[in-house]
């Protein structure tokens, strides 16, 4: 089970990834929309995506929205 916030958020996404709900080069939602339907700080949904990025399921290029990784 996840223990704090951050971690909470990049479970669910990482099943909806898993689970192809998000598909590879599908938009990530942003970390602001992420921070507001969890009720966290941005930090914290900024953190979330940090993870998912350092594991490879999600890719990031400078000045877009996040992606699935795998396209």
């Amino acid at each position: 089970m996840a223990s704090s916030p951050y971690q909470t958020i990049a479970a669910d996404l990482r099943d909806q990834i898993t689970t192809g709900r998000l598909a590879p080069g599908e938009q990530v939602p942003a970390v602001a929309d992420l921070a507001s339907s969890y009720g966290v700080s941005v930090g914290t949904a900024h953190r979330a995506a940090a993870l998912l990025t350092a594991e490879g399921l999600v890719s990031v290029v400078r000045g877009r929205r996040a992606t699935v990784a795998g396209a």
